[in-house]
């Protein structure tokens, strides 16, 4: 369970850089929290 959680936070970081590179920052800030939110759940 804890690796599937950081491989999906993981692809949402990733995500959140090539929307960034976009200048889409709006839609990277968005990205980026459910990145950490998925990594939160693999800490705990």
């Amino acid at each position: 369970m804890i690796e599937s959680r950081l491989e999906i936070a993981k692809a949402y970081l990733d995500d959140a850089m090539i929307l960034v590179k976009k200048k889409r920052i709006n839609s990277a800030a968005s990205r980026a929290y459910y990145a950490s939110y998925q990594a939160m759940w693999a800490a705990l």
